[in-house]
């Protein structure tokens, strides 16, 4: 009963475009677990203009653009692909990575990310270049025998990951009753119309009309409940 999952390795994140705030988000990354797909997504986004210090004296500059050269430390089965083919966002806008990947058994640990830019500025007549990179992140995985009981118990899949609309999800059940709920990254519900099939123990939920991003499914299988994060891409 249970499909196969094809990860869309190839797939394209989406800018958060009610970001304001310049920076690199989140502050930590989503953990994974061995043999189950993975998405993280990370948004980053510099001013259009800033003050800096030329010659001892404070100037306006400007921000051309912030470019994402790659991003070191990712497990073996991960890769990561952005919005924009160079990975670039101009200032004043939001770029977006996408990590994914499939762990395997046995990849279990801490793994150190850096992800490396350069930053492209201007003031007056003189151009700069910055390197820089950002070290914060590391990507745990977990062993799949960290599994809570109810994941295991339940044996949910929820797939693919990520979607492009449509979410499907499979699931074991002794006739429960079945519930399913919508949240954003506020924990806002969202109203959502399942297809829920209990004889192929099976739901479809069309989601195309929301925007792209991150969500929440809450599943409530008799007294179990999961919940997993979801992603929208166009």
């Amino acid at each position: 009963m249970f499909q196969s999952i094809t990860l869309q390795l190839f797939a394209q994140c989406n800018p958060d475009l009610s970001l304001k705030t310049s920076g690199i988000f989140p502050a930590e990354l989503d953990q994974a677990t061995e043999t189950k797909p993975y998405t993280q997504i990370i948004q980053f986004r510099m001013p259009k203009d800033t003050m800096v210090t030329e010659f001892g004296f404070p100037i306006l500059a400007t921000i051309d653009s912030i470019v994402v050269t790659k991003v070191n430390g990712l497990p073996a089965n991960f890769s990561y692909q952005c919005n924009q083919i160079n990975c670039k966002a101009n200032g004043g806008e939001t770029g977006c990575i996408l990590l994914s990947g499939l762990p395997q058994t046995g990849q279990q640990g801490n793994y150190p990310l850096s992800v490396v830019f350069k930053v492209y500025a201007h003031a007056l007549t003189i151009t700069r270049t910055i390197e820089d990179s950002v070290t914060r992140y590391s990507l745990t995985v977990n062993a799949a025998t960290n599994l809570t009981e109810n994941e295991i118990a339940s044996k949910c899949l929820i797939y693919p990951v990520p979607s492009q609309g449509i979410i499907n999800i499979d699931y074991k059940t002794k006739n429960e009753s079945v519930k399913i709920q919508l949240f954003d990254l506020k924990m806002r519900e969202l109203p959502i119309n399942p297809d829920i099939d209990k004889g192929a123990n099976q739901v479809h939920i069309n989601l195309s009309h929301l925007q792209s991003g991150c969500y929440y499914i809450i599943m409530q299988i008799g007294k179990q409940i999961i919940r997993e994060k979801i992603i929208l891409v166009d």
